[in-house]
Order: structure tokens, then C-alpha cells, then sequence
């Protein structure tokens, strides 16, 4: 897995690092998401297939949901099991009381 560093200063910390308290189960898959992202699109600037990356940006949010569902409920959808209806699952966390998590 590469370090992502999605801030040219030099002094910035890399995205792996920022996200260095995170859950390494989400953390891994949360990073390799978002450079999926950065290479379909950057693929796709050449031939206008942007549909990949659009699937690559899928994975990403349900990557972040997980931990997010992990980090405020202390349950999460497995990896590998489909989130049934992701808008209710965003509206779950949202009605979470302010202390959640």
C-alpha cells in the first residue's frame, strides 16, 4: 500500500498517516479505495471511461460508512457482505444521539 500525501506541501502529513488512528481493518481498505479513485480517474482523463471510477468511489463510501457504523454503534456491516440500503444507513447515523460514538 502506498503512502497518499493528497497535499503537495512537503511539511503536510501523508494520508496514511493522518488516518494512523483509525482501525487498520477500515484504514487498509479506506486507502487502497481512495488510490483506486486516483487512478481511474487520472485513467480515465485519456479516455473519457469514468464509470470505473465511479465504482471505485462506491467502495470507498462503504468503506468509510463501516467504520463509521463501527466507530458510533460498535457494529459495522462486514466486509464482503452487501450493505442492503445505504441511504438508511446513513439516516441510522444521522439520528444517533450526539454522544454516540
Amino acid at each position: 500500500m502506498s503512502k497518499t500525501n493528497s497535499n503537495t506541501q512537503s511539511s503536510a502529513p501523508s494520508l496514511h498517516d493522518a488516518l494512523a488512528s483509525i482501525p487498520k481493518k477500515f484504514r487498509t481498505r479506506i486507502l487502497d479505495t481512495y488510490e483506486e479513485i486516483k487512478k481511474r480517474f487520472n485513467e480515465a482523463l485519456y479516455d473519457s471511461e469514468y464509470d470505473s471510477a465511479g465504482l471505485s468511489t462506491g467502495k470507498f463510501v462503504e468503506s468509510v460508512m463501516r467504520f463509521l457504523q463501527q466507530e458510533l454503534t460498535g457494529t459495522s456491516t462486514p466486509f464482503g457482505q452487501h450493505i442492503p440500503n445505504l441511504p438508511d444507513e446513513c439516516r441510522k447515523l444521522i439520528q444517533l444521539p450526539s454522544t454516540a460514538g
